[in-house]
């Protein structure tokens, strides 16, 4: 980092020195983020979830997927500390229009090509059509059985599915975050029904990608 970047942490003016999850911090605050216990736990952290940690953030055990739903977090964060200072830094100039701040830190397609193992899925409720739920699993099979997907009292509807991972899964987040109604959960609008059709077109048996067939059509 040549020129100045001031570290994300709040009330902090340093000069940051290294990214965590993409976020610029200080070396004070990289150090207090990105620490891992001497004795980590093995089991993650987030309410819930089975699954084995493999990641420490500040201290905290968490697997791959919810890792990857605090980088988003993080980023998003970011993007909106770093949109709020352009626009008063266009306002003081008399600029009125969309911050540059906001359109250079959005989803990278270029990164599409890193997939992981596993699927990114898409589904929705006839009772609440309003809503998508951007989500991903190496086994949507047991996932849609299991129960998680029915928030609303009924049985997912699966709208398109394309190979990824939490990677993958957190780019897309990214991509929508303008759309996000909290979680996994976004603001079914046209944009994204645009975007689902997209998916379709590119991968047609997306239903044998996601190993559901039509139980959750």
């Amino acid at each position: 980092m040549s020129a100045y970047t001031r570290c994300s942490a709040l009330r902090c003016f340093d000069q940051a020195t290294e990214y965590l999850f993409d976020v610029p911090l200080c070396a004070a605050h990289a150090a207090k983020f990105g620490r891992v216990p001497e004795a980590p736990s093995t089991v993650c952290a987030s309410l819930g979830c089975p699954h084995g940690a493999e990641f420490h953030p500040a201290g905290v055990a968490l697997c791959d997927r919810h890792r990857a739903e605090l980088a988003a977090e993080m980023v998003i964060q970011h993007v909106k500390n770093t949109t709020r200072a352009a626009r008063k830094q266009a306002s003081a100039r008399g600029v009125i229009g969309r911050p540059r701040a906001l359109t250079n830190l959005v989803y990278d397609p270029a990164a599409e090509h890193l997939h992981s193992n596993g699927v990114v899925y898409y589904v929705t409720w006839r009772n609440r059509l309003d809503r998508i739920k951007i989500g991903t699993s190496t086994d949507c099979r047991q996932r849609f059985q299991s129960g998680e997907l029915r928030p609303f009292g009924e049985k997912p509807q699966l709208l398109v599915a394309e190979p990824g991972g939490s990677y993958e899964e957190n780019q897309r987040h990214l991509q929508f975050h303008h759309l996000r109604r909290g979680g996994e959960f976004f603001e079914y609008t046209d944009e994204l029904v645009e975007h689902v059709h997209e998916l379709r077109q590119r991968s047609p048996d997306y239903r044998d990608l996601a190993e559901v067939g039509y139980t959750y059509g």
